[in-house]
């Protein structure tokens, strides 16, 4: 998905992370690299979903820097859709 996503073709890449999520449904990262997908997108409300799974999955874990990188979205988002008002 990341090869996808580099070359632009984010509806690949979106539907590679689907695919993976469905196979690893507790995986943090794969949660955290949609958000990040829906995040270059400007699907801000789907990427927060996905970054709030994300964390939630990672504290279980005790990953830490993801939570980090996570929260680093939720408050550029924040950010974005306020000013947009």
């Amino acid at each position: 998905s990341h090869l996808h996503y580099l070359v632009g073709n984010e509806i690949q890449a979106k539907r590679d992370l689907d695919a993976a999520i469905e196979l690893e449904p507790k995986s943090s990262g794969l949660y955290y690299d949609r958000g990040v997908l829906h995040h270059h997108t400007k699907e801000y409300y789907l990427a927060l979903r996905d970054f709030c799974e994300a964390v939630n999955l990672a504290q279980a874990t005790g990953d830490d820097n993801l939570i980090d990188a996570a929260e680093h979205y939720f408050i550029e988002i924040l950010e974005k859709m306020r000013s947009a008002e």
